[in-house]
Parts: C-alpha cells; structure tokens; sequence
C-alpha cells in the first residue's frame, strides 16, 4: 500500500486571536441570527405601520360619513318640525309620523 496516502501536508492555519475552534463559527451564526430577527422585526413594524395606516383612512373616512349623516338628519328634523307647525292647503302633517290626514273640516 505504498503511495496510496496524501499527497500534500495538512494545512496549517495560525490564529492571531484567542478564541478556540469552532468559536467564530458559532460567532458568524449568532451574527447571522440576530440580522434575520432585526430583519424579520423591521417587516413586522411595517407591516404594522401600515395596518395603522389604513385603519386611520378607514376611521377618518367613517367619521366624515357619520357626521354627514347627522347633518342630514337635523336638516330633516327641521323641515318636519317647520311643516309640522304649518297647515298646507287642508292637510295637517303630524310631527314624527308619516302619514296624512286630511282635514274634512
């Protein structure tokens, strides 16, 4: 079995600092971790930030159409009390109730 061993020398690697093996391995993977849950976190908050965003269009919109609809409302409030206090023409128009009577007198 001559000749079928390595050809070349194991390389040596010499290390300026005083960590051990394996220890910038395990280093690189918590640097890696912690870029990816930063990252993930980032998307989270935008993603939230933009709920936030559209929930605020939403609320904004709702309150416009909820103040128009009251301003209608006193508007119809105020012309049923005014026909209500005037007789047109023989019919009397009770205030609240949507019904008619006419006046045979």
């Amino acid at each position: 079995m001559i000749g079928t061993g390595r050809s070349e020398p194991i390389p040596l690697e010499l290390r300026a600092g005083r960590s051990g093996l394996g220890h910038e391995r395990e280093t690189e993977r918590k640097r890696n971790a912690a870029t990816a849950k930063y990252v993930a976190s980032m998307q989270k908050r935008r993603r939230m930030e933009e709920n936030l965003r559209k929930d605020f269009k939403t609320r904004m919109i709702e309150k416009s159409s909820d103040v128009k609809a009251e301003r209608d409302l006193y508007k119809s409030q105020k012309v049923c009390e005014q026909l209500d206090s005037q007789k047109v023409q023989g019919i009397v128009l009770f205030h609240s109730i949507y019904y008619i009577v006419l006046n045979l007198i």
